[in-house]
């Protein structure tokens, strides 16, 4: 659909990754609103776990040609009861785990892209990390689009977040996304095989489930303007070179 917030497709920003060894990724992260969602009841927690996620959708495209769809679910802990905290998505070859702060990808299988949804589930991907030039929505802290920890290796990854967020009654903010796609495929390998750690923000409504689509009529002007100017210029550049 075309909604008042196709100017902010423009949207971008550059993190410069790097992780203990030599390799080092430039992630590309940019931002479509798309289909914008609202939540009546906001921001509960900043606090997600990967037991939380349970239900999330998981597309994994291969470099071979190949696909799967995925369905996160809780991990098991060692006596066979569901975790509390740990959560995944996984299939022959690919491995793709969250416990409160860290998402581990384990792949013997190269990975050309993977899609994460949230949609119809109590979380959502909060992408700003401080000093970034971006509004904020109200109740949330600092955000992390994806940040590399270990595992990084040559060449770009592409990081595209899509259906906005924004809070009913506080509609400012462009920070709140339910969908998430990492791109491998500009990484010098032509896609990832390895193990990866990697942060990518959650953020928790305070009532799971309360998202209803929003419509451009009801976008208030003075709310709706701010969102516009935020997506016209190229959002904070952060660089750091991969240690030698």
């Amino acid at each position: 659909m075309t909604n008042y917030f196709g100017v902010a497709k423009a949207t971008a920003f550059v993190i410069c990754a790097f992780a203990s060894g030599a390799a080092a990724s430039t992630v590309n992260v940019s931002a479509d609103p798309g289909q914008v969602y609202v939540t009546e009841n906001g921001i509960g927690s900043s606090s997600v776990s990967g037991a939380s996620l349970a239900g999330m959708s998981v597309d994994v495209t291969y470099t071979d040609g190949g696909a799967e769809s995925l369905t996160w679910e809780r991990a098991l802990t060692a006596s066979g009861t569901p975790s509390n905290s740990h959560g995944a998505a996984t299939s022959d070859g690919f491995d793709l785990s969250l416990g409160w702060w860290e998402f581990t990808l384990e792949a013997t299988r190269s990975v050309s892209s993977i899609s994460m949804s949230t949609l119809g589930l109590g979380a959502m991907f909060d992408i700003y990390s401080v000093g970034d030039d971006h509004i904020d929505t109200p109740g949330t802290s600092r955000g992390v689009a994806m940040r590399v920890i270990e595992g990084d290796q040559d060449g770009d990854i592409g990081v595209t977040f899509a259906n906005q967020v924004l809070v009913r009654d506080h509609m400012v903010g462009n920070d709140l996304f339910t969908d998430m796609t990492i791109d491998f495929s500009d990484l010098d390998a032509g896609g990832f095989e390895g193990r990866m750690r990697f942060v990518s923000d959650l953020d928790e409504f305070a009532v799971a489930g309360d998202l209803t689509p929003l419509s451009v009529s009801e976008v208030p002007l003075p709310a709706g303007l701010p969102l516009l100017l935020g997506g016209l210029g190229v959002m904070g550049l952060m660089r750091r070179r991969a240690k030698a």
